[in-house]
């Protein structure tokens, strides 16, 4: 009788534990594709469309990813220092949001970013910006 009510109990925590691992797991999951996938190919955009003034441009509306910043050109690294990537939606002020990049005098090269967005991709340039880098994300 003692070791039948031994494995009785065994038998619900056991039982117990399978349920709160199953239902933990379908959050999970539940979560993960409420997130959005941000899987696929790189999109690019090039930074000399955003020449002459102050001008702000949206990437993407959503959660994704910047992954790397080319700069195409060996002007003076001043340009280059005016380049700012946020992670915000086009409502967000980029003053409140998560700087993702910041170009600090950059020079030609290509700088690897890999960096996740919660929100989306916001690419500020500054006035008097002449340079011109391509800018991949998804």
């Amino acid at each position: 009788m003692r070791t039948s009510l031994n494995t009785n109990i065994l038998a619900g925590i056991v039982g117990l534990a399978l349920l709160v691992m199953g239902a933990f797991f379908a959050f999970n999951q539940a979560q993960m594709a409420s997130a959005g996938s941000i899987e696929g190919d790189y999109a690019t955009t090039t930074t000399s469309a955003m020449a002459s003034a102050t001008a702000t441009v949206q990437l993407r509306e959503q959660a994704g990813a910047l992954g790397s910043i080319i700069v195409g050109s060996s002007s003076p690294a001043t340009v280059y220092s005016q380049i700012s990537i946020y992670d915000a939606t086009s409502t967000m002020a980029t003053s409140s949001s998560k700087v993702l990049f910041r170009g600090n005098s950059m020079t030609a090269g290509s700088y690897i970013i890999d960096a996740a967005a919660a929100y989306g991709l916001k690419v500020e340039v500054g006035p008097g910006y002449n340079g011109n880098a391509t800018i991949t994300w998804r």
